[in-house]
């Protein structure tokens, strides 16, 4: 196929063919995976999630396919909506042509259309984006945590299944890296944890700073993991509190603001409810 055969097409909602797709690049060749109605449990939504992909349109190819990408629209102000852009890929054997390119293109053309004030994304390859007006807005980071043991764990905590009832509201998914989730409750405070094979991770949590620390103290093993925002006050009174805490550099969170003349404040987006 030449440059110029490959056109973009848009749809609400997200089509089986696109799905598979996405389930390959993103998980099957990674070894993960739940389902994608498990990590992406608004799929289904035909209103505010668009579909943009480039298809192979020669003969016999069943409109396969080649590359796609998502955006979920989102409020995040009275009359202001963002667009919340993910699962940005290409099949193996088609990348290199420029299709990511095209598909980025089209979205901003798109999000201009639909009264998008700004895209975001979250990518630990920025240089990618860079070149399509997306700039840095936010750097996340992954901490290990290793609890001070000589503090002895006296908090009584009750523990259920994730997503509760309000996650499933909020249409929040399991992060791809996880198999399940876990809410973990005190009188005060209550924790999401999300499990995997190799480490339990820390992704959401409410309650005073007392009561929080000391539920972690309590429920959490030995050594666990955070994902936030680098800063995140969590993480000052986790070492205030005697945890070791190391922590390297994860996700950028990247924008491209599509309303110059309005400017609009973009909140920070838990794990759960990103692309």
């Amino acid at each position: 196929m030449r440059p110029e055969d490959f056109v973009v097409s848009v749809s609400q909602g997200v089509p089986q063919s696109v799905r598979e797709l996405f389930w390959l690049v993103f998980f099957a060749s990674r070894g993960r995976g739940i389902s994608l109605d498990a990590h992406f449990p608004w799929l289904d939504d035909e209103i505010d999630v668009v579909c943009l992909q480039i298809a192979d349109v020669r003969p016999r190819t069943h409109d396969t396919p080649l590359a796609a990408l998502l955006i979920r629209k989102v409020d995040v102000a009275k009359g202001k909506c963002i667009g919340l852009v993910g699962l940005v890929c290409v099949a193996e054997e088609w990348r290199g042509k420029g299709l990511s390119t095209k598909l980025l293109s089209k979205a901003a053309e798109l999000g201009r259309e639909i009264n998008l004030s700004a895209l975001v994304l979250w990518t630990q390859k920025p240089d990618v984006y860079v070149g399509q007006g997306f700039r840095v807005d936010e750097q996340d980071i992954f901490c290990h945590v290793k609890k001070n043991i000589s503090i002895y764990p006296t908090e009584k905590y009750s523990t259920n299944s994730w997503p509760d009832k309000k996650a499933l509201e909020k249409k929040q998914g399991l992060a791809p890296f996880a198999t399940f989730g876990e809410i973990i409750k005190s009188q005060k405070a209550s924790l999401v944890v999300f499990h995997s094979a190799q480490i339990s991770t820390l992704v959401d949590w409410e309650g005073e700073d007392v009561d929080v620390i000391s539920l972690l103290h309590s429920a959490l093993p030995d050594h666990w993991a955070l994902t936030s925002n680098e800063d995140e006050r969590l993480i000052f009174l986790l070492k205030e509190q005697g945890f070791h805490v190391e922590h390297r550099s994860s996700s950028v969170r990247m924008i491209k603001v599509l309303d110059a003349v309005t400017s609009i404040k973009i909140p920070q987006i838990n794990i759960m409810d990103r692309i």
